[in-house]
């Protein structure tokens, strides 16, 4: 199959193998059931492929052009392969920190976990400290958000408190 494949190739083609179509564009066969498009390119010294999708669902025609949309990325300097995974990355990043617990529904499950431990007027103290003090500030910021100038304010507003007194 040299140069360019054609529609009822590709639809027959069922021999496991890499089948050129010119220009970076692959039609990948891994069994009768499992053949998909991918586009291989080169950027900085590093032979990449980039999957197109599926013959299922992507045509002959439709590869073609999502590989010569890949081409101009790759042409303007973008490492595709690259630019997928660190999106992929961000968004999990995205999804976990949106999923994390805010300080006060961890304080409160710290709380109700060890309150069995303390004396009554121990267990009374810290939701009324945190209620007092931590919650205004830092409750509503899930963990990964507080930064060490959250605990400062909150150090210093304590502290200037009891300079008052």
């Amino acid at each position: 199959m040299a140069g360019k494949l054609k529609p009822l190739e590709v639809a027959r083609q069922v021999t496991p193998g890499k089948y050129p179509d010119g220009d970076g564009l692959y039609l990948i066969v891994a069994g009768p059931t499992s053949r998909n498009w991918s586009y291989r390119y080169w950027i900085k010294g590093k032979e990449r492929w980039h999957g197109l999708g599926s013959l299922q669902d992507v045509s002959l025609k439709d590869a073609r052009i999502k590989r010569d949309a890949a081409r101009q990325e790759v042409r303007a300097g973008v490492d595709i392969v690259q630019a997928k995974r660190s999106a992929r990355e961000g968004a999990r990043a995205e999804a976990a920190v949106a999923a994390a617990s805010t300080f006060k529904e961890c304080a409160e499950r710290y709380i109700k976990d060890n309150e069995a431990k303390w004396s009554k007027k121990h267990a009374a103290q810290w939701p009324s400290s945190l209620k007092q003090y931590a919650y205004p500030t830092i409750g509503h910021l899930r963990i990964a958000e507080i930064l060490p100038s959250h605990i400062f304010e909150l150090l210093n507003r304590e502290e200037c408190r009891h300079r008052r007194q």
